[in-house]
């Protein structure tokens, strides 16, 4: 009778250290691909973790401050070697890094409050507007003359946007990558090299300012932010160092097809979240991998056209 205990407990240990390691495996393998995408996109990492850790059940607010800890791994290992090769924009990176700061404080303490109201399905309707938005403005790059250098004007609406990002990046724990991308490239006109590498600076400084305050409000778990981190890290490398090489209609094509997913996939998570919609996860996948492979297929060529 002991030996049978005794057998049953070394199964059941077995079984845990087996679906630990399985946890541990997948949560580095998320974050470096989140990583590899963010650094190549100039997303941060975030953008894409986030998504990721909500459809496999993690909360909105852990996701999300998860997901602000590795966008800052993601933009301090990419930037590295992208400032060396000097596709960094210093001066927009400086001057919009105090907006989105702002916008960051602002937009973190306003997700302590709704979060603390059970609204969680607000957030994920607001980050797949923000996503949608995203893909209808990289679609249509602005007319204006990208060889002259941007005046004024152009400039007081960057800062805006960024003011805009950095408090999604605090709402959203998103880092405001797809925001800086909409300021850096369809604003100031910057080639989409040189705002992707911009933007993974810009990330990195926003990151850590809306994560200092997740971090007082308990919303970072140190276990799953270490894991998906070292993961993102990782990707973040590999991605700095295939973004020279990458030609921008491959970046724009990335961007769009992932926008698409993540955007179909947190607006029916938020609709299903508010009693809205019943569907199971499962559809919520098919669906989103649907919507993302069609937009992509009808708009190929005209992103091709519009370069």
């Amino acid at each position: 009778m002991m030996r049978c205990m005794w057998k049953r407990h070394i199964v059941t240990a077995r079984l845990s250290i087996i679906m630990l390691l399985a946890i541990i495996i997948s949560l580095m393998l998320c974050g470096l691909a989140a990583g590899l995408m963010g650094a190549l996109l100039g997303l941060g990492g975030a953008t894409i973790l986030v998504p990721i850790l909500v459809m496999y059940g993690v909360p909105m607010n852990y996701a999300s401050g998860v997901g602000l800890f590795s966008a800052l791994a993601t933009s301090c290992s990419a930037c590295s070697k992208l400032l060396r090769r000097k596709m960094i924009n210093q001066r927009y990176a400086i001057e919009l890094s105090a907006a989105s700061t702002l916008g960051a404080i602002l937009g973190s303490v306003l997700c302590y409050y709704v979060l603390s109201s059970g609204l969680e399905y607000v957030l994920h309707l607001v980050f797949s507007a923000v996503m949608f938005s995203s893909i209808y403005l990289l679609m249509k790059r602005s007319s204006l003359n990208a060889s002259a250098p941007p005046h004024r004007g152009r400039e007081a609406l960057s800062f805006g946007l960024m003011i805009i990002g950095g408090l999604l990046s605090g709402l959203l724990g998103i880092g405001g990558g797809p925001i800086n991308l909409l300021s850096l490239y369809w604003v100031l006109e910057l080639p989409l090299s040189v705002a992707t590498a911009t933007s993974n600076l810009i990330v990195g400084v926003t990151a850590a300012a809306s994560g200092s305050l997740y971090w007082v409000f308990g919303y970072i778990q140190p276990f799953i932010a270490f894991l998906a981190a070292t993961g993102t890290s990782l990707g973040a490398q590999i991605g700095s160092s295939l973004l020279p090489k990458v030609k921008g209609s491959i970046i724009k094509m990335l961007l769009m097809g992932v926008f698409t997913y993540l955007a179909t996939r947190m607006l029916i998570s938020g609709l299903r979240l508010s009693g809205f919609l019943q569907v199971t996860q499962s559809q919520e996948y098919m669906a989103s991998v649907v919507v993302a492979a069609l937009l992509i297929l009808v708009m190929m060529p005209i992103v091709r056209r519009n370069l």
